[in-house]
C-alpha cells in the first residue's frame, strides 16, 4: 500500500495518499459501508497535487481516473453492501465548456459506478435554498435581473443528491434494526409527509450548515462556508473574545445546552464577504454572512405575543430570514465561589476604574473625590496606599485573597481590553448583585423607572455585565453603540476617546421574553452591512456557541446526511470507508455512532485536521480496540 503518512486510533485508521493506490492495498470484501462526497470534477480546487482527482485537465480525464477508483472500490466492498455518494449537477460555463447550462454529473456518477459493477440502489434529493446559492455563486440563471433581461436564461437552483449503489451478492452480515433501536412510531414519524425524511425522494430538513468546518485546513482557493465578521465577540471562559482571537483547544464557549464546550477549530474563511447585521435588544454587533444559522423562535402572529413565543419551538434560522424572530440566549451555569461578597464588590469597582502598576503585580482603583467615602465603606480592610492626582484618588488594593487576585488578572488589562471572566458570570444572584453594584458605583448608575445604565469603551465588558445583571436583578439589557471617537479632558490632560458603548437594563423591554431557561430577544431587522473578512469556529459536541449576546450555529458533507446514511445502512461495529475523507466528517460521525472508520485524504492540511477531528470523536466515545485494514478483513468478530 502506497501512503505518505498514516494515523491510527482505537476506532479508525487515516491514510494520507492517493485513493486509488491506497484502496489497491485494501483486502477485497472487507468494507461494510462507504459514504463520501466525491470531488465535483473541476468545480472546486481542493489542492495543487497532480494526483488530486479534482485537478483533471478535462471532464473526460476525470471520468477516466474515476473508473480506476471505482473498480478498486467495488473490489473491497462486502457483497450486498452499499456505497453512498454525495453529488450535484454541475454548471457549465461558456469560457470553459462553450455553453451555459448544466452537466448531468449525477447521471454520470451513476453510469460510472454501474460500469464498475455496482447496482444503482436508490437516490435521495436534498433541498437547498436557491437564494443562498445565488448569493454564494452569483450564477447568471439565478439573478433576478436576468428575469428582466432575458428570462429564457433563468433556471432553478441546483439541489444535492445522495446516490447509493449495492455490490451484488448475498450480504453476509445483514443490517438489522429492532423495535427498540428503531421503533415503529419513529418510522411513522419520519415517513410522514409533514416531516419527510428517509423514505421520501426529497429530504427537506437537512441543515446545510451542520458540518465539520475545514478550519485551518483551508487555503485561499478553497470553497467557502458561512461565517461571522472579524471582530465578532464570542463568549468564552476568558470573557467575550473576538472570534479571530479564540484559542483552539484551550478556550471553551457557552452552547445552546447551557454547557461550556471546547472550541476545536478556527479559520478565516473569506476576505470581503458580503455580510448583514442582525439587530435585536441585547445583541449589539452581530454581523455574519446572510445564511448563518441563529438559535431562534418564529412565533405565529397573535395578540398575546409572549404566549406565541412560549408556544413556538426553537429552531436554527438563517440570519437573512430572522427579522421578526426571537433570538435565544442562556446564562452560564452557576458555580460556587470562595470569594467574599465584599471582594466581589471591589472586583466590580476595579473593572470600572481600575488599572495595574508597571510591574503588573499591584492593583489600583481610580476614585473621584465625590465617590471616595462610599468606596471606603465598601472596601474596609483592602485600602492600601492612597495618592491624590488632581482631585482623583489612586487607591492601592491590599489583602485581596489569591482567588480574588486570580479573577482580577483574568479581567484584562487596559480599559479597552477589560472583560467579565466566567467566574463572575457564574455567580449566584446574591454575589452577582455585589459584583454588579461595585461596577455600577464607578461606570454606571440607577436611573428613573428602576433602569440601570452604564458606559464603557469595551463592548465585551458590557456584554459580560449584561449577563451579571440578568442573574443579579433579572433585567434584560440593551447594549448599543454610543458616541464615536472624540477628544476629552481627563485628569487635566487631553486624550482621544475611542468608540463608546452604552448599556441600559430594564424590566420594561416588551420585546424580550424569559421562559426560565432562555431569554428570547426580538429581531427588529436584518440589514446589509457591506463586506467584511469572515471567520468560523467549530465547537465540540453541541456545535453551537454564544456570540454578541445570542446563540449561533457552527458552520463538507452535512453531518445529518452522514448520520442518516450510517444509521440506515450499517451496523454498530461496521467499518465505514471514506476515500475522500477531507477533514474527517464521515469518520467523526461514524466513530460517535459506534462504527469504525477507514479514511483516505491526499491534501496534507486536510489530513492533519481530519486526524484531530477523529481523535476528538474517539475521545468522546472512549472505546477500546484497534482498527487496521487487515484486521477489518480477517477478524472473526468485526468491531
Amino acid at each position: 500500500m502506497k501512503v505518505l503518512d498514516q494515523v491510527q486510533g482505537n476506532n479508525y485508521t487515516l491514510y494520507q495518499g492517493d485513493s486509488c493506490e491506497v484502496l489497491a492495498g485494501v483486502p477485497e470484501n472487507s468494507i461494510h459501508y462507504s459514504v463520501t462526497s466525491i470531488p465535483f470534477a473541476s468545480l472546486y480546487t481542493y489542492s495543487n497535487s497532480d494526483r488530486d482527482l479534482g485537478n483533471s485537465r478535462n471532464y473526460a480525464e476525470f471520468a477516466e481516473h474515476y473508473s480506476f477508483l471505482g473498480k478498486e472500490w467495488f473490489r473491497i466492498m462486502m457483497p450486498g453492501r452499499l456505497v453512498s455518494i454525495h453529488c450535484m449537477n454541475l454548471p457549465s460555463m461558456k469560457e470553459r465548456d462553450g455553453v451555459i447550462g448544466l452537466k448531468d454529473f449525477r447521471g454520470d456518477v451513476i453510469r460510472w459506478m454501474q460500469s464498475c459493477g455496482f447496482i444503482f440502489h436508490s437516490e435521495v434529493c436534498i433541498w437547498k435554498n436557491p437564494v443562498t446559492e445565488m448569493q454564494r455563486t452569483k450564477a447568471l440563471g439565478l439573478l433576478h435581473k436576468q428575469i428582466k433581461k432575458d428570462s429564457a436564461m433563468s433556471r432553478m437552483g441546483i439541489p444535492d443528491y445522495i446516490v447509493t449503489f449495492r455490490k451484488s451478492g448475498e450480504n453476509p452480515e445483514p443490517v438489522e434494526h429492532t423495535n427498540e433501536t428503531y421503533p415503529v412510531g419513529h418510522w411513522q414519524e419520519v415517513a410522514s409527509p409533514v416531516w419527510e425524511e428517509y423514505p421520501s425522494p426529497v429530504w427537506w430538513d437537512i441543515n446545510q450548515s451542520n458540518t465539520l468546518q475545514r478550519k485551518s485546513a483551508r487555503t485561499d482557493k478553497d470553497e467557502r462556508h458561512i461565517c461571522f465578521a472579524e471582530g465578532t465577540l464570542v463568549l468564552t471562559k476568558r470573557g467575550y473574545i473576538p472570534i479571530e482571537d479564540v484559542i483552539v483547544g484551550q478556550d471553551e464557549t457557552l452552547t445552546h445546552t447551557g454547557a461550556w464546550k471546547l472550541i476545536i477549530g478556527k479559520s478565516k474563511t473569506q476576505c470581503d464577504a458580503p455580510v448583514i447585521q442582525t439587530r435585536a435588544i441585547g445583541v449589539p454587533h452581530l454581523i455574519s454572512t446572510p445564511n448563518h444559522k441563529l438559535f431562534a423562535k418564529h412565533p405565529a402572529q397573535q395578540k398575546d405575543r409572549k404566549a406565541a413565543v412560549d408556544k413556538a419551538r426553537p429552531e436554527w434560522i438563517e440570519a437573512q430570514n430572522a427579522e421578526g424572530c426571537y433570538l435565544g440566549s442562556i446564562l452560564p451555569p452557576e458555580q460556587d465561589s470562595d470569594i467574599s461578597a465584599q471582594e466581589w464588590w471591589i472586583i466590580g469597582r476595579w473593572l470600572a476604574d481600575g488599572h495595574r502598576d508597571v510591574r503588573d503585580k499591584q492593583f489600583f482603583v481610580s476614585i473621584a473625590k465625590s465617590k471616595y467615602e462610599a468606596f471606603e465603606e465598601h472596601a474596609v480592610g483592602h485600602i492600601g496606599h492612597v495618592s491624590n492626582h488632581g482631585g482623583v484618588y489612586q487607591v492601592g488594593l491590599i489583602n485581596m485573597s489569591e482567588s480574588a487576585r486570580k479573577v482580577l488578572f483574568a479581567c484584562g488589562k487596559g480599559a479597552k481590553n477589560k472583560v467579565v471572566p466566567f467566574e463572575a458570570m457564574s455567580l449566584n444572584s446574591s454575589l452577582a448583585k455585589s459584583f454588579v453594584d461595585g461596577y455600577l458605583s464607578g461606570d454606571g448608575f440607577f436611573g428613573h423607572d428602576k433602569k440601570i445604565c452604564a458606559t464603557s469603551i469595551s463592548r465585551a465588558l458590557l456584554l459580560g455585565i449584561a449577563i451579571c445583571l440578568k442573574r443579579a436583578y433579572g433585567l434584560s439589557s440593551a447594549v448599543y453603540q454610543g458616541r464615536g471617537p472624540r477628544k476629552k479632558m481627563i485628569q487635566g490632560r487631553e486624550v482621544t476617546c475611542t468608540t463608546e458603548w452604552n448599556l441600559v437594563a430594564s424590566h420594561s423591554y416588551s420585546f424580550n421574553y424569559d421562559d426560565g431557561t432562555y431569554e428570547w430577544k426580538k429581531v427588529r431587522k436584518s440589514i446589509p452591512a457591506g463586506t467584511a473578512d469572515v471567520w468560523s469556529i467549530e465547537v465540540d459536541g453541541d456545535h453551537s456557541y454564544t456570540a454578541e449576546g445570542c446563540i449561533v450555529k457552527n458552520c463538507p458533507l452535512q453531518l445529518s446526511v452522514i448520520d442518516r446514511c450510517i444509521e440506515l445502512w450499517s451496523n454498530p461495529g461496521d467499518v465505514v470507508l471514506d476515500p475522500f475523507d477531507g477533514i474527517g466528517s464521515v469518520g467523526y460521525e461514524a466513530i460517535k455512532m459506534g462504527r469504525r472508520h477507514v479514511g483516505v485524504e491526499l491534501k496534507r492540511s486536510y489530513f492533519e485536521q481530519a486526524a484531530l477531528n477523529l481523535a476528538n470523536a474517539e475521545n468522546e466515545v472512549n472505546r477500546e480496540g484497534q482498527l487496521t485494514l487487515e484486521e477489518a478483513a480477517h477478524s472473526d468478530e468485526v468491531v
